[in-house]
């Protein structure tokens, strides 16, 4: 068994990096399995790219950068990185770290019995020492209710936790039906688990705010909700099986 470490990213490369070497090699050399990394940057400024081609220099042979592409978007860095990663899983993580590296400890048991093992921040016994600002966690809140009507999401707390376990072979097959560039690429891949009756398990997580984020949440949320009525829209070219198309899902 091999997990490809994901880390999608956008002018994050002093902390990407950083924290790749001060936690995540000694957390998964520690770990018992056999792990390469994969850095996807695109969208950065041409300097944070060649800062990610520097630092990885100094990274162990098993980590690699993917190529560069102007296209913005953590969900199209996303799909690069699961288009090019071997592992038989995929864990995919945001540079900041805001999701306890141990949480990986509660999807091990996981590991070929589940498609899709995901990090809930709303689910009983988690964790979050530091929360964010009021006005993100009212966007946040709003989000969780369309998604819930949009989608209905059964036994899913939270759908946006960036720290995600996926099955190789499956995340391949999501990334090639992927339509959505932005931050609700979340949504569009459990939305094709559900309509492929595929087994998503959901697990507690400690979970801190980054207080360096600069993302707008207003902004942010209207491309999301735009991107979400896409992702239904879209629905009949997530079957992988043309044949199940028609089904009430």
């Amino acid at each position: 068994m091999k997990i490809t470490l994901l880390f999608p990213t956008k002018n994050q490369s002093d902390k990407l990096l950083k924290n790749i070497r001060e936690q995540v090699i000694p957390y998964f050399d520690a770990a018992s399995i056999a792990y390469d990394g994969l850095i996807a940057a695109s969208g950065s400024t041409q300097a944070e790219y060649r800062k990610l081609e520097e630092g990885l220099k100094s990274l162990p042979m098993n980590f690699s950068l993917l190529p560069y592409d102007p296209v913005p978007g953590k969900g199209h860095n996303l799909r690069s990185g699961l288009l090019a990663a071997e592992g038989d899983y995929v864990l995919f993580m945001d540079s900041d770290l805001s999701t306890s590296l141990d949480t990986f400890e509660r999807m091990k048991p996981y590991l070929g019995k589940a498609d899709m093992v995901i990090a809930s921040r709303y689910a009983k016994d988690s964790l979050i020492p530091i929360k964010q600002p009021f006005i993100r966690r009212f966007v946040s809140a709003s989000s969780r209710f369309i998604i819930k009507a949009l989608f209905r999401f059964k036994g899913l707390t939270d759908t946006q936790c960036g720290f995600k376990l996926i099955r190789g072979e499956v995340g391949r097959e999501m990334a090639k039906r992927q339509i959505v560039e932005g931050f609700a690429f979340d949504c569009e891949y459990l939305y094709m688990c559900k309509l492929n009756d595929l087994k998503v398990v959901e697990v507690p997580c400690t979970w801190r705010n980054d207080e360096d984020s600069t993302l707008s949440a207003f902004k942010a949320s209207v491309v999301f909700f735009k991107d979400l009525l896409r992702i239904k829209a879209h629905r009949r070219h997530y079957f992988f099986d043309k044949g199940k198309n028609d089904a009430d899902r």
